[in-house]
């Protein structure tokens, strides 16, 4: 522990040292000590020095020690000592007072200790510490230099660093987003690997892993944002394993760069069908911890579209890209806090998840999970994603096939304008059946002879006679749940129908005919008619 003013009233060497005033700045460290006849000593000081004064000075004018008081304390000087009874009998109150005011001690020394006898024992105590703090600096360096040369990694480091600094510590790695700790609070524990990285900076005292501008992480020790620590063999072992968790983060970017490009093409040649042979995907599977048995669905995770600035302009490429590393490290994160290895491969504006499971429904993500990250996303960046999954398929040989629904889900939630959304390609229902036809000619035509009398009337007129039918639609052809739908009269609506029914050349009430405009409409919506017609 570092030396402070409170143990200069112990020392055996400086028996009869007294405080006068300032018992507040008890606690300050002493680093040096300084014999003070100049007026302008303060100018001199660097910090944590015991200053040592006759009161030559102020022999004349007592209050002059006011001044000086002052002074120390913005230096940031340990303490004050005053010798009493030479050329002044006591000190001022009002000096009292504002030594107990700002917190700096002023300590009444001996008349029969020279400074010498104040000096010598207190230089020697600092020496003798200063050389235990570089004997234990060297033991921690060894230590941690040790660890890194046997291949030790970052849960190694925080261990160690828990041993040297008797406090509990976690780390949060940036480039992988993973969590580390080494504590026996369980509450520390828990929030180590359940808050938000800014949560847990909000909460606990944080030190930041970086070189230069690249951060690569935060040390958290179990104290508030706000508490100091003064104990120098903690702030040295932060310190060196500070030094390497770096050394270590560094190293795990290089590794994860390889491992990303063999990960990303392993994935993607499940996905597009390009692994045909079990010996391959087991050995490319083995490579990764990954157990690719049983059965296997497709996750995408898809940036939506951006929407357009208020100003109309667009948002630079540097910060879209920043974005978009964010909404792939959240949604990795998320999904690995529910299962660690998960196959996944990331895209341009996509992550592409593959959940194996022993057999369906059983998954190990399920729709609750999927909100999160999706909840996560929005909070922490400016984007918004929609989350498709495709059907359990019998083997990862087939992982190309729920991958292609999930994309077509994805596509039609897409043409149907929607973003923000999880759909499954289950529940896509009559879309699902529609989709793989929606751009045929045939499936132009169908629409175009449903609904090209309305969408010829609205643009000609200015109607609403195409929306009208999408509420009625929508409604189960009910009229008076479709006005108020559409906040309009009932009357409005009702004369609305009637036109379309007159453009329309048919009967409304045959189901027949509901269902193809029904069909009509959907297909309409999916983006498959010519734009050409739109209104």
């Amino acid at each position: 522990m570092p030396l402070v003013v409170r143990d200069l009233l112990d020392m055996s060497e400086l028996e009869g040292i007294r405080l006068l005033a300032g018992a507040s700045g008890l606690e300050r460290p002493v680093r040096n000590v300084n014999v003070m006849e100049a007026p302008d000593i303060s100018r001199w000081l660097h910090g944590g020095e015991l200053v040592l004064t006759s009161a030559y000075l102020a022999r004349e004018n007592p209050e002059q020690l006011l001044s000086l008081v002052n002074d120390l304390n913005a230096a940031g000087a340990a303490a004050l000592g005053v010798k009493l009874g030479r050329f002044i009998g006591q000190l001022p109150e009002q000096v009292k007072d504002t030594a107990d005011k700002i917190g700096l001690a002023i300590l009444e020394i001996p008349i029969q200790l020279a400074f010498t006898d104040v000096i010598t024992p207190i230089l020697s105590r600092i020496i003798n510490e200063q050389a235990g703090d570089i004997r234990f600096s060297e033991m921690v360096l060894r230590s941690f230099s040790d660890l890194l040369v046997e291949g030790g990694g970052i849960d190694q480091v925080l261990y160690n660093l828990q041993l040297f600094s008797r406090e509990d510590v976690a780390f949060f790695s940036l480039p992988s987003r993973e969590r580390y700790c080494s504590a026996k609070n369980e509450a520390f524990r828990e929030d180590v690997f359940g808050l938000a990285l800014r949560e847990l900076q909000d909460k606990y005292l944080c030190r930041k892993i970086q070189s230069g501008d690249n951060v690569y992480g935060y040390l958290f020790l179990n104290s508030a944002p706000g508490e100091q620590k003064q104990d120098r063999q903690l702030q040295t072992a932060a310190q060196h394993a500070a030094t390497a968790l770096m050394l270590l983060v560094q190293r795990d970017i290089a590794s994860r760069e390889v491992e990303y490009r063999y990960r990303n093409e392993f994935v993607q040649d499940l996905i597009l069908n390009n692994v045909k042979h079990e010996r391959d995907l087991t050995r490319r599977a083995h490579r990764f911890g990954w157990d690719l048995s049983g059965w296997v669905r497709a996750i995408v995770v898809q940036i939506d579209p951006e929407k357009r600035r208020p100003d109309g302009s667009e948002t630079p490429y540097a910060q879209l890209e920043e974005r978009r590393q964010m909404v792939s490290s959240i949604a990795v994160e998320g999904i690995r806090r529910v299962y660690s290895k998960m196959p996944y491969s990331t895209m341009s504006d996509a992550i592409v998840f593959l959940d194996f499971s022993p057999e369906p429904p059983s998954r190990h993500i399920g729709r609750e999970d999927l909100l999160k990250i999706q909840e996560q996303i929005a909070k922490r960046t400016e984007a918004t994603v929609t989350i498709a999954t495709g059907r359990f398929k019998e083997s990862a040989f087939l992982a190309h096939e729920s991958y292609t629904e999930a994309k077509k889900a994805l596509e039609i939630v897409r043409s149907l304008k929607c973003g923000n959304h999880i759909i499954d390609w289950d529940e896509l229902g009559i879309f699902s059946f529609i989709a793989p036809i929606c751009n045929t000619p045939d499936a132009k035509n169908f629409c175009e002879e449903q609904l090209q009398p309305l969408i010829q009337h609205d643009k000609e007129h200015n109607s609403d006679l195409l929306i009208t039918l999408e509420a009625v639609i929508k409604s189960n052809w009910q009229l008076k749940q479709a006005a108020d739908d559409l906040s309009i009269h009932y009357n409005t609506l009702r004369y609305r129908y009637d036109k379309i029914r007159e453009l329309l050349r048919a009967d409304l009430n045959d189901s027949d005919k509901r269902l193809s405009l029904g069909i009509a409409f959907k297909m309409y919506r999916m983006n498959i008619f010519d734009e050409n017609h739109r209104k």
